[in-house]
């Protein structure tokens, strides 16, 4: 079909999308800012350049190189990850190619940083007036981005990267509640854990609660839940891999996420399509995709017992409903014609 070259910063968002995408294009190459090791498979053409403005005499040097690399491998479609200093490194060095370009958006970028200082917010708002298409996961986050650019309608489409995990019909739920989000305040895993102290005081059979991931508070995690008294009951498994983490969610009969500001979560939709009852933060991404009491459960107030809430649902009833709504609007191959949809729109 084209040529693409992907844009924007060494994740495992980044190599989710390149693996979604590729079966439709003729050749992918990457700009990142960091060596992904082995998160991208052999072969794959891959530049590595510092992208922050923290060293703006490196930052101008990659803009050269972009403008090289631009000018060599000749792409049909440049497509930005974040609108950030990666995208603003590529909208300079594309300024005489006029390369069309398409910027997904994943979320802190917009919902967060332009509001931090206006700096940020400029930068923002530059590089959503560059982009030829941009996509968002959720119709809220849209929203937000054309506020941001209130002189001009942008064309905006809604996508997401497509859950990673495989249903299994066949595994056995336990009383096991799964939260694999990072140990970062924004996320109040500390709130979690309180949660789950009460929630121990309301339910007559044990349960668990196994803890994904890490961060910077993971140490003081740790200690809450000894201060709690919960050592026998909270599990911490650190970061796993994508089987491992697959399996905790065709295990898990509750799924737990309640960061304060947040997109539409893959992590949540993963444990939806894996026949998990979502609790999560009553967000407006999330809110797109469940409705209280009828798919899952909305929190409010995290300094409440939230958890409790999700044993009064029919779970068979939430489960059918939810596998039904993932496999409309959140596999791969649903996301990956829109995308490439978009690069034949633009070619």
């Amino acid at each position: 079909m084209s040529k693409l070259l992907l844009v924007g910063p060494s994740s495992i968002h980044l190599w989710r999308y390149y693996q979604m995408v590729k079966p439709g294009l003729d050749d992918i190459a990457v700009i990142t800012d960091a060596d992904p090791g082995a998160a991208f498979p052999a072969g794959c053409k891959i530049t590595v350049l510092p992208l922050s403005l923290r060293h703006p005499v490196d930052f101008f040097r990659s803009i050269h190189t972009i403008r090289k690399l631009i000018s060599t491998y000749q792409p049909d479609i440049i497509h930005c990850h974040m609108a950030g200093t990666a995208a603003l490194a590529v909208n300079l060095a594309n300024r005489s190619s006029k390369i069309p370009t398409v910027l997904t958006t994943w979320g802190s970028d917009i919902l967060i940083a332009p509001f931090q200082n206006s700096i940020l917010r400029k930068m923002v708002t530059y590089n959503l007036n560059k982009a030829r298409i941009l996509t968002a996961d959720s119709r809220y986050m849209a929203g937000i981005m054309q506020e941001l650019v209130p002189g001009k309608r942008l064309d905006l489409r809604i996508a997401n990267f497509g859950i990673g995990v495989m249903p299994d019909p066949s595994a056995a739920k336990e009383n096991l509640i799964y939260s694999n989000r990072l140990h970062e305040s924004l996320y109040r895993v500390d709130a979690i854990l309180r949660a789950f102290k009460q929630f121990t005081k309301n339910v007559q059979e044990t349960w668990t609660l196994v803890i994904a991931g890490t961060g910077s508070q993971t140490e003081s995690l740790k200690e809450l839940v000894k201060a709690l008294n919960l050592e026998d009951s909270v599990h911490f498994v650190g970061w796993l891999s994508p089987q491992e983490n697959e399996a905790y969610y065709n295990r898990a009969k509750l799924y737990v996420s309640i960061p304060e500001s947040d997109a539409t979560s893959i992590s949540l939709l993963e444990s939806m399509a894996c026949g998990c009852l979502p609790v999560v933060s009553n967000l407006p991404a999330n809110r797109e995709w469940v409705e209280a009491g009828r798919n899952g459960v909305l929190v409010d107030d995290v300094t409440t017992s939230f958890l409790q809430a999700a044993l009064e649902l029919d779970a068979s009833l939430v489960q059918e409903h939810n596998r039904k709504l993932i496999d409309r609007l959140a596999t791969v191959k649903a996301n990956r014609n829109i995308f490439l949809k978009i690069y034949q729109e633009l070619i």
